[in-house]
């Protein structure tokens, strides 16, 4: 028998596990041994949290980027033991690495077991108040300026043709650049919605119109952002 497959969600910020990731979910993690993972840093520092129920220098811990971490983990699936998928933060395979060790998993038809946790895309979508029954993920805006706008002004045009949510992100050193890209390129009256830090003790998430943006100098520093465009009335 072929082992399962688990899909583990990390936490999003800072602070007690126990605020984002549901019991069920850190048992489950607590009993595994074999972690395919965006960092091992990152997945290191998550299993130190939970605690693991084995010295935490048993476990296998190997990067998804590692040549050898695909076949090692059909490996141990075939072998009948269960093998985890794990980011560096929020659900795995979304807007983060593991979908094609998922997709290798049900080629040999191992069984693939999400879990609930965090996500900052739909968390921001949300918190929004934008329309979330028509909305697209469009991960990273181009970093150099003239890509970028034209991307931004693509965007407003794709919501206002489709009535829908344009979502995006940015590495949190670039964030504020981002934010004063889209004041600069977005029409005043587009929507735009900025959650940072979510899940955090300093969470803030506002939505106003470009023009209402305009207004206050608003400084999000580093803080990891997640932007919701909207061109709606």
């Amino acid at each position: 028998m072929l082992g399962k497959l688990w899909l583990i969600p990390n936490t999003l910020s800072e602070g007690p596990i126990e605020r984002s990731i549901p019991e069920e979910v850190r048992d489950v993690a607590s009993g595994l041994t074999h972690f395919f993972v965006e960092s091992e840093k990152g997945a290191r520092a998550f299993l130190k949290r939970l605690p693991l129920r084995i010295p935490i220098q048993d476990a296998e811990v190997l990067a998804l980027d590692d040549s050898r971490a695909m076949e090692r983990m059909l490996d141990v699936l075939r072998q009948g033991r269960d093998a985890a998928i794990l980011s560096d933060a929020g659900l795995p395979c979304v807007a983060d690495p593991g979908a094609q060790a998922v997709l290798q998993a049900h080629r040999i038809g191992a069984e693939v077991k999400p879990l609930v946790g965090p996500c900052s895309i739909l968390l921001a979508l949300m918190g929004s108040g934008l329309n979330g029954q028509s909305f697209a993920f469009c991960g990273y805006l181009p970093v150099e300026k003239i890509e970028r706008e034209r991307k931004i002004r693509e965007l407003e045009q794709l919501s206002s043709r489709h009535k829908q949510t344009q979502i995006f992100m940015e590495t949190p050193y670039r964030s504020q650049k981002l934010f004063e890209s889209l004041l600069e390129t977005c029409s005043d009256g587009t929507w735009l919605s900025v959650a940072a830090n979510l899940t955090s003790a300093d969470q803030t998430i506002g939505t106003r119109r470009v023009a209402e943006w305009k207004n206050g100098r608003v400084e999000f520093g580093k803080a990891p952002c997640i932007f919701c465009l909207s061109s709606l009335p």
